[in-house]
């Protein structure tokens, strides 16, 4: 049985969050003066997929300015004029990121994402609902099962890019994002709380990915394990090292809530703390 001091906080439970919307809710709780003897963090490598951009904008929005400046030594440049811009200017509704509108390309060099431009692009040009359609993009309120087989073939296609896109993200490291995990584990020795990573199974459709994905995967492991070695944390990898028996929801990307219990033993016989 575990001790009495164990005890569930869910307003303080972050699942394969973000390391952005984890390092807030973080430094949020320990304002609050909430100060948990352990802390169990899920970590998985989809969750730096730098081009969730709707996501990421969304949490950087929320960000607090006092927390922004608290910590801003770990966001790049362009981070750091995205989150500034939609503070100053009220115009950016749409989060598209400036340097891309001013030059046409991300800070990488890579051709910026265009799909938004082109759909704003197309919506100023059409004169009517059925040239809308002719462009590929579904009237709002079209009756299901009625599209044109033309129309049908231009969506999946668009589906097909944007699948794409997600696992070419991969192919970029987000070094911000790992300086958030290494800013957590100092901070969480510095305060005394016991800190444990632990990595779920990989998503099936993750292993349908090109090699980069791979590549990137195992670099972030190591890395990932050299901050625990450094700051003292406890790290579990489910997927290769202690295999869970639950399977209860194979084809998502975390663990499911009924795997708990097993993880919270295989925490406690690691840690030599289970009687």
């Amino acid at each position: 049985m575990l001790s009495k001091n164990w005890r569930v906080n869910s307003d303080f439970s972050v699942k394969a969050a973000s390391p952005l919307l984890l390092f807030h809710s973080f430094d949020f709780m320990l304002q609050k003066g909430v100060k948990p003897k352990v802390f169990v963090l899920e970590t998985s490598f989809s969750t730096l997929n730098k081009n969730s951009l709707f996501v990421e904008k969304s949490q950087m929005n929320d960000m607090k300015l006092n927390f922004f400046w608290k910590y801003r030594h770990l966001f790049n440049l362009e981070e750091k004029v995205d989150y500034l811009s939609t503070r100053v200017f009220v115009l950016n509704r749409m989060n598209i990121p400036w340097i891309g509108l001013i030059t046409g390309k991300s800070s990488a060099g890579s051709e910026a994402p265009t799909a938004l431009l082109d759909f704003i692009i197309g919506l100023s040009q059409v004169k009517s609902e059925k040239k809308l359609e002719e462009n590929g993009f579904k009237v709002v309120g079209e009756e299901e099962g009625k599209e044109s087989e033309m129309i049908k073939e231009k969506n999946q296609k668009y589906i097909q890019y944007l699948i794409q896109r997600f696992f070419n993200s991969f192919e970029t490291y987000h070094p911000s994002y790992m300086r958030m995990y290494r800013e957590f584990a100092r901070l969480c020795k510095e305060q005394g709380i016991q800190l444990v990573f632990y990595s779920p199974p990989v998503h099936k459709l993750y292993t349908q990915a090109k090699e980069p994905f791979h590549r990137q995967e195992l670099l972030w492991k190591k890395e990932m394990e050299s901050i625990a070695r450094e700051f003292s944390v406890l790290y579990l990898d489910f997927e290769s090292k202690i295999p869970l028996k639950c399977r209860f929801f194979e084809d998502i990307s975390h663990i499911s809530s009924s795997c708990y219990p097993e993880v919270v033993e295989k925490i406690l016989l690691k840690s030599g703390n289970l009687r």
